[in-house]
């Protein structure tokens, strides 16, 4: 388990499947945003699927006591078969952990991370309905990476990028 502020993140897998459906449900006002708005076993291991399939790093974050207050997920570097480039596909905090500096910290700690993996870019989308999450991301140095694109499920997101590293 690797610490940074007060929070520590690990690695997550089907035995945290309890402990992962219960912050899910702590989360649904985020998850009120998207296509399904109550969290469920079905969702949780979907997710972590899809982190498997796209090489995911798919980690808990932990309060210092031990309990599981938030996830995020990236992927390192080569997504979208760019090298350079990284995305994080998730970040969610459990409600009474926001607005403390929490994500800022993990973000920081994520963004290292990739830095280290050798990425120049960071990549993400934010759901146009989600003000609060653009705000977020655009006071961390993200920019918006193009017109909003509408998906599968119904969502309609932004693409936002951050240059971590210029290419020599």
């Amino acid at each position: 388990m690797n610490t940074a502020a007060n929070f520590s993140l690990r690695t997550l897998d089907d035995s945290d499947l309890p402990a992962l459906l219960e912050l899910y449900r702590a989360c649904e006002d985020f998850l009120a945003l998207g296509p399904c708005p109550r969290a469920s076993l079905e969702m949780v291991r979907g997710d972590l699927a899809i982190s498997r399939e796209n090489g995911g790093t798919f980690q808990g974050i932990f309060d210092p006591d031990g309990r599981l207050i938030g996830v995020a997920d990236w992927i390192a570097g080569g997504f979208e078969g760019e090298p350079a480039t990284a995305f994080i596909e998730l970040l969610m905090i459990a409600a009474p952990n926001r607005s403390a500096g929490l994500g800022r910290a993990v973000v920081a700690e994520i963004e290292r991370r990739i830095r280290q993996a050798g990425a120049q870019r960071i990549e993400l989308g934010v759901q146009v309905n989600n003000l609060p999450a653009q705000r977020f991301w655009l006071r961390r140095g993200y920019r918006s990476a193009g017109p909003p694109r509408k998906f599968a499920d119904g969502t309609t997101a932004i693409r936002m990028r951050k240059v971590i590293h210029e290419p020599a």
